[in-house]
């Protein structure tokens, strides 16, 4: 089984997506008509393939919220093939993270006692520095941490606000 996009439906290649949340699997196995999607409930931690596996290995935003990131990225390290890539992409709390900050900033000013709660100090590996060392730790090399920074743009409060509501 490899892990890669392509656009040829005749392809043999697959894409496989895991989530630890049965619902989210369901949710998501419900949504794709593409039989070369295929979706498990595992962790990263403990995902349940062969070393070598696959070629391409994608975490979106999932480092930060691991019980243990480095044991989910020495797993994804393991079931990437040799010369393969692991990749993943976090928010940079600390950086240009502003639609998230404000939104803090006004919780600890109404609540102090929230501030165990800030996702500054809850996710350290969420700053470039302690990602590559997460990376390199996990054993792989060639390693490249790239800031994606991109405006968010909101008609009016409603807008901003609605995704906080729905969980």
């Amino acid at each position: 089984m490899r892990a890669i996009l392509n656009a040829d439906a005749s392809s043999d290649l697959i894409v496989c997506g895991v989530d630890p949340s049965l619902g989210f699997v369901e949710t998501a196995q419900a949504l794709s008509t593409d039989p070369r999607v295929v979706l498990r409930v595992a962790s990263a931690e403990s995902l349940p393939f062969r070393a070598g596996e696959f070629d391409i290995i994608v975490s979106g935003l999932v480092l930060n919220i691991l019980p243990d990131p480095l044991a989910g990225l020495r797993g994804m390290a393991r079931a990437c093939c040799p010369g393969g890539t692991v990749a993943g992409y976090v928010w940079d709390y600390t950086g240009q993270m502003w639609l998230l900050r404000h939104f803090w900033e006004a919780v600890f000013e109404l609540l102090p006692d929230a501030r165990n709660l800030d996702e500054v100090r809850r996710f350290a590996a969420c700053r470039p520095q302690p990602l590559r060392e997460m990376f390199d730790a996990a054993g792989l090399i060639d390693i490249d941490v790239t800031a994606l920074d991109e405006t968010a743009h909101f008609s009016d409060f409603e807008d901003y606000w609605e995704p906080f509501l729905a969980g």
